[in-house]
């Protein structure tokens, strides 16, 4: 390692492991794009987040793993239980998290910056920058509780955005709602990338095909309302436009949308897949005509992204991420009702059939290597 090589210290607010192996991925792909870099080392350290553990003896299940993954050092530490939502009681837990930091960054050395993400993992980044007021910490939000967020929460976001030297906002949505907390912190957008190994243009142009294929991937809870889609999907067959709905993903309003389709008499016409690896994702999108987005809310959009890198046009809520990346040129932006998604999707339809090269994508600007460039500028300009 050079003396011109920029050390990254990475603090996830969630991320991959055992109980989750989908949670926080993209924070994995960034930091391994990040560490392509010739002239940066990156490490991460994370605190396995789980109420599983309350109520068990102090040191219960607690265990501390090492692993390399891409060029990217990875120290875990789990069985610490994440506790409910109190300033006092979340102080504690911090400094508990920061006893295991600590000893990773006396073994490892001091990083040249901090790169915390959610305002959980910036809250714990404060705690840091508390003790080497040198380091510079960057805070990039990803998380929709800044929307309409309870008090219990604030006096921690406060305390890692004021903390923080940058705060990082994937959307211009989510730049607005920072702005709104009025911490002082300057707070720059820089979205997320899309994975061009998986997301790619399909080889031959798009041609529609009756039934019409329609497709989401959501975590299935309801702030996604993909029973709107569901009940699109009834109104679309109704007027008989023949359509199918392909559903990825998994979660508490499984069973619910079930129901849902089966009481509208359309199960037949919904494909419930549970949740694909990227591959299958991609494959799945390239096969299909039209992407939905019903949230009621999103911090930036990353399925939206991967379904427009892969040629797919959208329909989407106007929710706050989709707002920056969905124009006429690749999809549609509509309100959360049945009657403008069923119009959006006949639209859209038709303009596959009339342009061959629709919809558009700005590929370059969500490209991995340019993300990972405005992240190295970010860095370098805080030295």
């Amino acid at each position: 390692m050079s003396d011109s090589t920029l050390k990254v210290l990475i603090i996830p607010g969630w991320f991959p492991g055992a109980l989750d192996r989908n949670t926080g991925d993209f924070i994995l792909k960034q930091a391994k794009d990040l560490a392509k870099s010739a002239d940066m080392e990156v490490f991460i350290i994370y605190t396995e987040l789980s109420y599983r553990f309350w109520n068990r003896p102090k040191h219960w299940l607690r265990k501390r793993t090492f692993e390399e993954q891409d060029g990217v050092a990875i120290h875990r530490y789990s069985g610490l239980s994440l506790p409910r939502f109190n300033y006092r009681i979340f102080h504690s837990w911090r400094n508990q998290v920061l006893s295991f930091i600590n000893s990773i960054i006396d073994e490892v050395g001091e990083p040249d910056v901090i790169h915390a993400h959610t305002f959980l993992g910036g809250f714990i980044a404060a705690g840091i920058k508390a003790n080497r007021p040198h380091i510079p910490v960057v805070v990039t939000e990803h998380s929709d509780l800044l929307f309409g967020m309870p008090q219990r929460y604030k006096r921690i976001v406060v305390d890692a955005y004021e903390k923080a030297d940058r705060v990082i906002a994937p959307s211009q949505a989510l730049a607005h709602q920072i702005d709104e907390w009025r911490v002082g912190t300057p707070v720059v957008r820089i979205p997320m990338s899309v994975d061009e190994k998986y997301f790619y243009l399909p080889f031959h142009p798009r041609k529609i095909v009756r039934p019409i294929q329609l497709i989401t991937v959501s975590e299935l809870v309801p702030m996604k309302n993909v029973a709107l889609q569901i009940e699109v999907l009834d109104d679309l067959i109704q007027s008989q436009y023949p359509a199918e709905l392909t559903i990825v993903g998994d979660g508490p309003s499984y069973a619910s949308l079930h129901r849902l389709a089966k009481g509208h008499d359309v199960l037949s016409f919904v494909h419930f897949t549970g949740w694909k690896g990227p591959h299958d994702v991609a494959n799945l999108l390239r096969a299909s005509d039209i992407y939905l987005s019903t949230s009621r809310r999103e911090t930036f959009g990353l399925s939206i992204l991967e379904a427009l890198s892969c040629g797919t046009p959208v329909v989407s809520t106007r929710s706050g991420g989709p707002e920056d990346m969905i124009s006429e040129r690749n999809g549609l932006l509509v309100d959360s009702d049945r009657r403008s998604f069923s119009h959006a999707i006949r639209r859209v339809a038709k303009n596959i059939e009339i342009n061959p090269s629709y919809p558009f994508t700005d590929a370059d600007l969500y490209s991995s290597e340019s993300v990972a460039k405005m992240l190295n500028k970010l860095y370098t300009d805080l030295q």
